[in-house]
């Protein structure tokens, strides 16, 4: 009984000793690396040296410096113990990750979902006004109704029609077979052609009364 006692004492304190350790890797790189090419940013925009020198520099800044960033924290967690850097180091390389994910889709989410409930200046609160808007005019109720035939149309469509090609191109003979590459690789050649002509169409417009 007293060596589970100290095993679970042990546990715990090894518990409260990674946790932070853990938030620290997986916060601390992401802010780190933000500060350092934030300030990189900043001298490379106040700079008045050449484009091309100013795009080789950012390059060579954000590619080593994130490089060098996750090899020092690399450095750093194999000083712990092993047992300790074993747990950590997951974090040190996934942690960064996870902070974008949340910097840049779970914070504008939920930004999103607290200015819904005010005025379009977003400083009037509203309440559920903009939602009584959207569930009951005419004009969003169509583009709910147009996103929603477009999200099951184009993915069922573009979903069937991939597996067709893919199974004529597995299955069938060898004549047939190049008819069906030629398929795939067609609208590959058709969109530039379908573009220049487009420009060629904005680029050629005259409005009415002009020569």
């Amino acid at each position: 009984m007293a060596d589970s006692g100290l095993k679970e004492r042990a546990s715990l304190a090894d518990y409260l000793t990674i946790t932070p350790i853990r938030i620290l890797a997986a916060v601390g790189v992401p802010l780190v690396a933000f500060f350092l090419l934030w300030q990189s940013f900043l001298f490379l925009r106040d700079t008045d040296a050449n484009r091309v020198l100013i795009v080789a520099v950012a390059l060579l800044v954000g590619v080593l410096g994130v490089f060098g960033l996750y090899w020092v924290m690399d450095f750093v967690t194999s000083q712990f113990p092993e047992r300790i850097s074993s747990r950590v180091r997951p974090w040190v390389f996934v942690g960064p990750a996870l902070s974008v994910l949340a910097l840049f889709l779970v914070w504008p989410t939920i930004r999103t979902i607290w200015l819904s409930f005010y005025g379009e200046d977003g400083e009037v609160f509203v309440g559920f006004d903009n939602y009584e808007f959207a569930f009951t005019e005419d004009i969003m109720l169509e583009a709910f109704r147009n996103n929603v035939i477009w999200l099951i149309v184009g993915t069922i469509g573009t979903v069937g029609l991939g597996l067709i090609i893919a199974t004529l191109v597995d299955k069938l003979q060898r004549r047939s077979e190049s008819v069906a590459k030629s398929i795939i690789f067609l609208p590959m050649a058709i969109s530039f052609v379908g573009a220049s002509i487009i420009w060629g169409f904005v680029y050629a417009f005259r409005p009415e009364g002009s020569e």
